[in-house]
């Protein structure tokens, strides 16, 4: 039995103190560094394998890379005042229709790091009082 929750289950909260932004912007520029450190020794078959119905490391990476796009476009919302951003897609349809287990790691990590960067980007430019914006 596993003792981690699953995703779903988790209940998140956000009203942290504005004055955390920038950690927390931070702690995103630094999310491709610390996906590399995990799986830069892991070999291929380790990587990819999938554990019953679950998504291998790998596609879980890809994962990542994928719903950098929905971050991307709920920064755009946002920053125009739209009053509802986009909705994530619950059955993962980008990431389970990506074959991320048949991409190189190091092409899936690339193109992480570069999304990743243009959201940071996106970020860096709000000051506190827009970050603090409801």
């Amino acid at each position: 039995m596993s003792d981690v929750l699953p995703w779903l289950e988790y209940r998140w909260s956000f009203d942290f103190p504005v004055g955390m932004f920038r950690a927390i912007v931070e702690r995103l520029r630094g999310a491709p560094a610390r996906l590399e450190e995990v799986v830069h020794n892991a070999s291929p078959e380790r990587l990819t394998s999938r554990p019953g119905e679950v998504w291998s490391a790998q596609e879980h990476a890809g994962h990542l890379l994928s719903v950098e796009a929905l971050w991307r476009r709920r920064i755009e919302e946002y920053l125009r005042g739209e009053g509802t951003l986009t909705a994530a897609d619950m059955e993962n349809r980008a990431t389970k229709g990506s074959d991320y287990n048949e991409r190189p790691l190091e092409e899936i990590l690339a193109e992480f790091r570069a999304a990743r960067g243009a959201f940071v980007r996106a970020l860096d430019v709000l000051d506190l009082e827009a970050a603090a914006r409801t």
